[in-house]
């Protein structure tokens, strides 16, 4: 048997709780970064030229992204590991 049981996630220390919120930041600026490139395809596409609105659709996105997780794993423990993401996909 395991010398260490998880007691759960109370009893991590603060420095690896410190450690995955810079992952996330540097996770979701990251993000920002991959969809910025495609701000001037998107502009042509729809044929928007104001640079706030642009701005907006990135952050928007950036706000989604970083939403998501806090609906979709609430919703994984109430209706099950496999439902939810097919309803996600």
């Amino acid at each position: 048997m395991a010398d260490h049981i998880y007691d759960g996630p109370l009893r991590l220390p603060p420095s690896f709780c410190l450690l995955n919120l810079g992952r996330l930041a540097l996770h979701w600026s990251i993000c920002s970064l991959h969809q910025a490139p495609a701000i001037g395809q998107i502009s042509r596409e729809f044929g928007e030229t104001n640079v706030t609105v642009l701005g907006l659709l990135v952050s928007i996105f950036v706000l989604a992204f970083a939403i998501s997780p806090l609906v979709a794993g609430p919703a994984s423990e109430l209706f099950g590991r496999y439902l939810n993401p097919a309803i996600c996909s």
